[in-house]
């Protein structure tokens, strides 16, 4: 198992390996998402991600610890990942943040705590007006909440630590004080976004790049009230006409395709399903490769089509990376 982890994973600027493939687990009741993280792991998914505003650390939790307990899985094969709620986004709330996803998941620590978002939140949701919070949102000290993220990593409460839904001047303003630089980026990355530029700045900088809505979110219009995405655009990828003609030409799915063109790129991939058969075909990418024009042409359908704007007060220039 050593070895084939190996063979499908990154190696993190800290030494330690990211599998390249994992489940993210956004949306679905408390017991669907259990169910999915159990087939999931059944499947070979070693890499589960998850976050405290997803509400479903619990879930997860519970799914684990029933794996781990019935010997299918050991924790030191698993590589769990979490977010700090946008409330926490402060020194001081940092390690307490955590310290609760912790006590759900059911670990002692996890593997990857992201940033989930650069600005900060006194409610769990922002209000739709322009409000107090929302100046204080876009007054974030980036700076300190990262201080707090170091903070965790030395009591060893993660084993790496990173940022999601961050852009390059931002990063750029952490990684010029970091006493420990980010490990991980986590933004939305399919064919129709496909963040080349993002890319190659975390690739500069030796950070490793993980793709959320690999697969064009078809679930979008479902997600969170803090998103939106373009009328229709959130579906039309997977039913893109150069996709499946490359799909039939080696036997697989458009969504097995998207999957594959991110991997060869050497992006960490995060398609989200609760669908057992579907969980299973996502995983189903290590034994085909697309050629250099099958990338060509892949890499040819990019429209700079964003489907989480977080286009709320305080996240416009914010978040949109």
């Amino acid at each position: 198992f050593v070895q084939r982890r190996k063979r499908n994973c990154v190696l993190m600027n800290n030494g330690v390996w990211i599998p390249m493939l994992g489940l993210a687990t956004c949306q679905g009741e408390p017991s669907v998402i259990e169910k999915a993280v159990e087939t999931a792991i059944t499947a070979g998914y070693r890499h589960i991600d998850t976050a405290y505003n997803t509400r479903n650390e619990a879930a997860i939790g519970n799914a684990l610890r029933k794996l781990i307990a019935s010997g299918r899985v050991k924790r030191e094969e698993l590589f769990i990942v979490t977010k700090l709620p946008r409330g926490g986004n402060r020194r001081e709330k940092v390690k307490k943040c955590l310290l609760a996803s912790l006590k759900k998941l059911q670990v002692n620590f996890v593997d990857l705590y992201l940033i989930h978002f650069p600005v900060h939140s006194l409610s769990e949701e922002l209000d739709s007006g322009p409000t107090q919070e929302h100046k204080q949102a876009y007054q974030t000290d980036i700076l300190d909440t990262w201080k707090g993220m170091e903070d965790a990593a030395n009591q060893g409460l993660t084993r790496s630590i990173g940022l999601c839904n961050f852009n390059r001047e931002q990063m750029s303003r952490i990684l010029a004080v970091a006493a420990i630089k980010p490990a991980n980026l986590q933004v939305e990355c399919h064919a129709y976004l496909n963040q080349k530029d993002l890319q190659q700045f975390c690739s500069t900088h030796s950070i490793s790049f993980t793709a959320y809505a690999p697969l064009g979110s078809p679930a979008a219009h479902h997600a969170s009230p803090t998103t939106s995405s373009p009328s229709g655009s959130s579906s039309k990828l997977l039913q893109d006409s150069v996709l499946k003609a490359i799909a039939e030409r080696h036997g697989k799915s458009p969504a097995q395709v998207l999957i594959r063109w991110l991997l060869q790129r050497g992006v960490v991939v995060l398609p989200r399903s609760t669908n057992a058969a579907h969980i299973h075909e996502n995983f189903q990418v290590f034994d085909f490769e697309l050629t250099e024009a099958d990338m060509r042409l892949v890499s040819g359908l990019n429209k700079n089509i964003r489907l989480f704007t977080f286009d709320k007060p305080g996240f416009v220039s914010s978040c949109n990376v």
